[in-house]
């Protein structure tokens, strides 16, 4: 079954109450997943970088730093996050974008999963730290080249640590002309392992078709109000949408299937009505013998199915039977 990460991300606006409320809807909506970002915005962004149009657009902030401090959370609130993520029943995960981070998430918050976000794919030295640290990592690929996955992908793998590598179109929202999504089938071909989708459309599509792909991971983002102040909230889903985001999801799954041909009881309640049985072409007497001259393949296949007929071929029926009646053992005993 498709894993479905919520990821908070900074939508919580720098409130705990809210981002409590951001894992209660995450929880309510059926996801498994819940995620957060733990950084230092001082080591993070220098105080001559600019927001992205996006971020400009939907915060009136030019600056990033600026932007930054406004949606940040203080690290001990985290604990809190993690504690009440345990209590509701849904995992807590977070982006960590800094070594420092990384040693807080570690040490305070005691998770053996993290995720790689787009824009780090490129930061050896974090890379480097992360590797040995945790059992699982989700490594997204935004703006990178298949070059740069390999690259971090070797980076990070060890024997003992699972990568899944993420899909993403670090556009906000992403368009469908964007999506290029028969990559994940060249990334689930190249790297043998699990791909995940992070999908930052408006639409539910986008997220099925990565399902059908071959994507086992799908990360939506998620906001109590898509009309609250910040730079994500527009290009995520309320929790209803995401509660009907996650069915849909489930739908797909469900349509899949597995890998395996299986047939269900009903299914095979419509072989007797779909396929042929040997039937006799006339009243035939006991002695006659089992040729093409006598019989015939018509529906229903009961009795002896029109598969089997050479098995039976020119041997004698023992008892009568009638015109259009199926061929049974008990004719031959």
């Amino acid at each position: 079954m498709t894993k479905i990460i919520a990821e908070a991300g900074v939508n919580h606006n720098g409130d705990l109450k809210k981002a409590l409320k951001l894992v209660a809807q995450a929880k309510n909506s059926g996801a498994d997943y819940i995620k957060f970002q733990i950084y230092n915005r001082h080591e993070q962004i220098s105080k001559y970088a600019n927001t992205a149009s996006y971020q400009k657009k939907n915060t009136k902030n030019s600056k990033m730093l600026k932007m930054a401090s406004a949606y940040d959370l203080k690290l001990q609130d985290h604990k809190i996050i993690k504690k009440f993520s345990e209590k509701v029943g849904i995992k807590y995960l977070a982006s960590c974008f800094d070594i420092d981070s990384v040693k807080f998430y570690k040490k305070n918050l005691n998770n053996n999963e993290i995720k790689i976000a787009s824009g780090e794919i490129t930061n050896l030295e974090l890379l480097k730290f992360i590797k040995k640290k945790f059992k699982k990592i989700f490594l997204s690929t935004g703006m990178s080249s298949f070059r740069e996955i390999k690259r971090a992908v070797s980076k990070l793998q060890t024997k003992e640590n699972e990568i899944i590598i993420f899909h993403c179109i670090s556009l906000y929202p992403a368009q469908n002309k964007d999506l290029n999504l028969n990559f994940i089938k060249t990334l689930k071909q190249k790297f043998k392992r699990q791909i995940g989708f992070s999908d930052h459309t408006k639409n539910y599509h986008a997220a099925q078709l990565a399902v059908a792909c071959g994507a086992s991971y799908l990360e939506k983002h998620i906001t109590l109000s898509n009309k609250m102040p910040g730079p994500d909230h527009k290009a995520s889903f309320s929790p209803k949408k995401m509660k009907h985001f996650i069915n849909s999801i489930k739908k797909v799954d469900q349509i899949l299937g597995s890998y395996k041909k299986t047939l269900n009881n009903n299914e095979l309640q419509m072989i007797k009505y779909a396929r042929r049985g040997i039937v006799a072409k006339r009243n035939l007497s006991k002695g006659s013998i089992i040729n093409k001259k006598n019989f015939t393949f018509k529906r229903p296949c009961v009795g002896i199915p029109c598969e089997s007929f050479y098995k039976y071929h020119n041997k004698i029926i023992t008892k009568n039977i009638l015109y259009d009646q199926n061929l049974c053992l008990t004719h031959l005993k």
